[in-house]
């Protein structure tokens, strides 16, 4: 019996936690020939996020990988996971300034991939047990309700982008 390293049963979760965004984000929930989302919705989704990751970053700033009684290394994995979550929100939130300043195909998938990151590692939060002293199910809930939103996002993202392809200008 092979026996993985951990190098590969790492490389194995990324697949397995990355994969399923990635085909759901190929397919979009109103159909392949829906028009993206125009500026009053794009604005009320984008003021979704923001109060979503303004709820989320106080909850992850409260993560102490100190406490319990975990191994060093689960508690530095704690601290990293946490550390790149509270990154990706400032990140995500630093973009939807932008775009509401100028909405672009970019700006879109960009907060849709750093929404992906926050997601990922949120999960691995869960996975690690951080969450000792919070809901878990209140934060698997919001990470679940963050990976629709960043679902459409994407779809919305590359709709736009296929609109883009095909319109004279690109010829």
């Amino acid at each position: 019996m092979r026996v993985l390293s951990s190098c590969s049963f790492l490389s194995l979760l990324a697949l397995i936690l990355l994969l399923p965004s990635s085909l759901v984000a190929q397919t979009s929930p109103h159909g392949e020939n829906s028009n993206p989302l125009n500026a009053p919705e794009y604005g009320k989704l984008l003021d979704r996020i923001e109060a979503d990751l303004r709820v989320l970053e106080p909850a992850i700033r409260k993560i102490d990988p100190g406490k319990g009684d975990t191994s060093y290394k689960v508690g530095s994995d704690i601290a990293n996971y946490r550390d790149l979550v509270l990154i990706s929100i400032q990140n995500a939130l630093n973009f939807i300034g932008k775009q509401r300043t100028k909405r672009t195909v970019y700006g879109e998938i960009a907060l849709a991939g750093f929404l992906d990151a926050v997601g990922v590692a949120n999960t691995q939060l869960e996975f690690l047990g951080a969450f000792n002293d919070q809901s878990v199910e209140k934060m698997a809930e919001m990470g679940r309700e963050m990976g629709t939103v960043q679902m459409n996002l994407m779809n919305d993202g590359m709709q736009r982008l296929r609109l883009l392809e095909n319109s004279p200008c690109a010829r």
